[in-house]
């Protein structure tokens, strides 16, 4: 009756210890739910979440937050101050790939964005799909297409060669061309 609990203020964080006495895993989702006060663009209003999330972690706990990226799909780790980041261990994006269709079940592609304790290929980014077949869920992990793909292909869209297209964002023409033939889009005019 009290409605969603603000986390980013103590006595938010309060309220709902009760509850955290039992589970090992705490899913904060979405963040802008959870956390109202203060600009979500300045660091200091994360200061409290970044405490409290602290304090979990020395209970042997472990918190996933889930949020929304901005306007700016650029910028990782979404919406609000670039300091949420510090305190992480893992942070991932999720999105869609330019190949997807969403008649065959989810699809998404998976990167990255901070890992403590792992690299190289451990954190690759990579695809994965999600379908149903008789009443059973199959994950399926798929490599990943070039990370420029989005770019490639809006650019491509727009009427640029492929020479435009490697002037504009500094990948090779065979790399532009492999990543539009991975999509099935031939093009005649490669120069």
């Amino acid at each position: 009756e009290l409605g969603t609990p603000d986390l980013s203020t103590v006595a938010g964080q309060k309220s709902i210890q009760h509850l955290l006495e039992i589970p090992e895993v705490i899913f904060v989702d979405g963040l802008s739910c959870f956390c109202r006060t203060g600009d979500q663009n300045a660091a200091e209003s994360w200061v409290a979440m970044q405490t409290w999330a602290l304090e979990q972690r020395k209970q042997g706990k472990t918190v996933i937050f889930a949020g929304h990226d901005g306007k700016d799909e650029s910028s990782p780790g979404g919406r609000g101050t670039s300091a949420k980041l510090d305190v992480l261990n893992l942070s991932l994006s999720l999105r869609q790939p330019v190949n997807h269709d969403a008649s065959k079940g989810l699809h998404i592609r998976v990167k990255y964005e901070k890992s403590r304790d792992a690299f190289g290929a451990d954190v690759a980014p990579y695809e994965a799909t999600m379908r149903t077949e008789q009443n059973a869920v199959v994950w399926e992990q798929l490599q990943a297409v070039p990370e420029a793909t989005d770019e490639i292909l809006d650019l491509r869209r727009q009427g640029m060669t492929y020479r435009q297209i490697e002037e504009a964002i500094g990948v090779s023409i065979s790399e532009v061309s492999r990543t539009l033939n991975a999509l099935g889009i031939r093009g005649r005019s490669k120069r």
